[in-house]
């Protein structure tokens, strides 16, 4: 696919007159076809296209009244669309990072056009955090799974990450489903189906590792245990990358249940 039968494609989706979709859209399409190297653009579009037609069953903000829902779709459906350009291109760092990047990005005249709760999901989207409410991030990693499950896994780790170092993910404590031993991190597979959105619902282990290796992120099965009197032991997945959080000092792994 390419970027002109996106366009056209997504414009289908939203019916927008072109008059006020081109100088909305278009520079946003042209952001990712400028992000994304040649061979993976027709695989990201498609993803992309996945997402903006699964946001259309989707009523956004959560909990919004019918008639406001109505009033704000077309907002919240452009702001699907920004997070994925993002997605893109990673998430930022931090808020200084986003609001940058969204000011740098985001059209003038749609900045001024999205309302304040808008812009503030998208502050926390670009970031990698996700809320209740603004279920941005399980849209997109729906649709990218749809298209191919590699695309949506690294958004699915990068966001863990985030939201464990931002304080939204209970850590690296008795009772938690995310650790962080010293070079790599252990999430249990239910804590990673509930953050992954069900994007990997139903797969097994060997296929889920088969998409880790696929994506080049060293991975492995195991069962761990916190040291306490009864042990709790869990299966989990491995992750061999560093946090920039503290590692929790007594998580024991049991290598015996390693492949």
């Amino acid at each position: 696919m390419d970027t002109t039968t996106f366009l056209a494609r997504i414009q289908r989706e939203v019916a927008l007159p072109d008059e006020v979709f081109a100088p909305l859209y278009r520079p946003l399409i042209d952001r990712i076809a400028a992000t994304i190297a040649e061979p993976e653009l027709p695989t990201v579009l498609r993803a992309t296209l996945n997402v903006i037609r699964l946001r259309s069953a989707e009523v956004m903000p959560r909990g919004i009244a019918p008639e406001d829902s109505t009033q704000q779709a077309d907002m919240w459906t452009y702001a699907v669309l920004v997070s994925c350009v993002r997605v893109s291109a990673g998430f930022a760092q931090d808020l200084m990072e986003a609001k940058r990047w969204i000011v740098n990005t985001v059209p003038r005249d749609a900045l001024t056009w999205l309302n304040e709760s808008v812009i503030n999901s998208l502050l926390l989207h670009c970031q990698g955090r996700t809320t209740l409410t603004e279920p941005m991030l399980s849209l997109i990693a729906r649709g990218f799974a749809r298209e191919d499950a590699g695309l949506a896994l690294p958004i699915v780790i990068d966001s863990i990450y985030a939201r464990a170092e931002a304080g939204d993910i209970k850590h690296c404590r008795f009772g938690a489903d995310l650790y962080f031993p010293q070079g790599c991190s252990v999430v249990t597979r239910t804590l990673f189906d509930e953050l992954s959105f069900g994007a990997f619902g139903g797969c097994s282990d060997d296929v889920l590792l088969s998409v880790f290796s696929r994506c080049s992120i060293p991975a492995h099965t195991l069962r761990f245990s916190v040291p306490v009197d009864p042990p709790v032991v869990s299966s989990g997945i491995c992750i061999e990358r560093p946090s920039r959080l503290a590692p929790y000092p007594d998580l024991i792994v049991d290598k015996v249940a390693l492949p």
